[in-house]
């Protein structure tokens, strides 16, 4: 593969294992075919607050008929009966609890491949509690995703970009926001496939859990994509003419010039700017 097809990735660090599968990784990086989003919360956060925003995101979603709905704790995991439904909610509560919902118009007994999300819009909450060797702020207490087959409108893209902006604006001006990005890729995303093709390239697969990595970096570049407070700084000054910057409680939310995630085809300037705050 020619060097100039990849992203602008972050030096490899000394020992790290070699890049693989790089045309697989490039072109799911490049593809267009799934928005999705991810956004985590340190153990700072407010439970109450995220449950109403991830709550009012999904029931935007929702279908007449309701979502399915399998949670899951620990070795246990069950499809419930009833349905996640236009005005049901998840609580505050569940949260505390700790686990996983996944949320889905699709069938959730079937096996857990990332194919089977191909065409319905898929949502799942992890929340987590400290192991007894591990100090809450090592590992993200909360961390939420989504994905949704690009619409062939485009008035549909541009609603479900709305949504998705609407979303991650909030969750930045929430408490503890530790990430929080927006994004289109050329393969699902799912709670068990929740890697980014950029982490893949980039070498920070694994990362997403750990808070203290997320309070000084960004996963990947993309659509919509949190900058933490703490390295802002590390950013050059002005941005490149492609970016737009928004200051929000959490940091900067960095931009694409393009009305949804499906219609960004320039990243170079994107990946060069963030480079910085990528990792490793």
């Amino acid at each position: 593969m020619s060097r100039t097809t990849l992203p602008v990735l972050p030096r490899v660090a000394k020992g790290a294992k070699p890049r693989t599968e790089l045309e697989a990784h490039v072109a799911a990086y490049r593809g267009r075919t799934h928005a999705v989003g991810t956004i985590s919360f340190g153990a700072a956060c407010e439970l109450e607050t995220v449950s109403k925003l991830i709550s009012t995101f999904v029931r935007a979603f929702c279908p007449r008929d309701g979502l399915r709905v399998r949670v899951s704790r620990g070795t246990r995991s069950e499809v419930l009966g009833i349905r996640f439904s236009q005005t049901a909610s998840i609580s505050a509560t569940q949260l505390e609890r700790g686990g996983s919902v996944e949320l889905s118009e699709s069938e959730l007994d079937m096996p857990r491949e990332p194919l089977w999300c191909m065409m319905r819009p898929l949502f799942w909450v992890m929340s987590r509690t400290p192991a007894p060797e591990e100090e809450a702020e090592d590992r993200a207490r909360l961390s939420f995703g989504w994905c949704i087959a690009r619409p062939g409108p485009e008035r549909a893209q541009l609603a479900i970009s709305e949504a998705m902006n609407a979303m991650v604006e909030a969750a930045a001006e929430a408490k503890d926001c530790l990430a929080a990005l927006v994004t289109a890729q050329g393969r699902p995303l799912t709670l068990n496939a929740s890697v980014l093709p950029y982490e893949a390239l980039a070498n920070t697969a694994g990362r997403a859990e750990d808070a203290r990595w997320l309070r000084r970096h960004v996963r990947s570049p993309g659509w919509r994509v949190l900058v933490p407070k703490m390295r802002a700084s590390a950013l050059s000054r002005p941005p490149p003419p492609s970016v737009s910057l928004q200051r929000v409680r959490s940091g900067l939310l960095v931009g694409a010039a393009v009305p949804t995630p499906f219609a960004l085809t320039t990243t170079e300037e994107m990946e060069t700017w963030l480079l910085p705050v990528a990792g490793p």
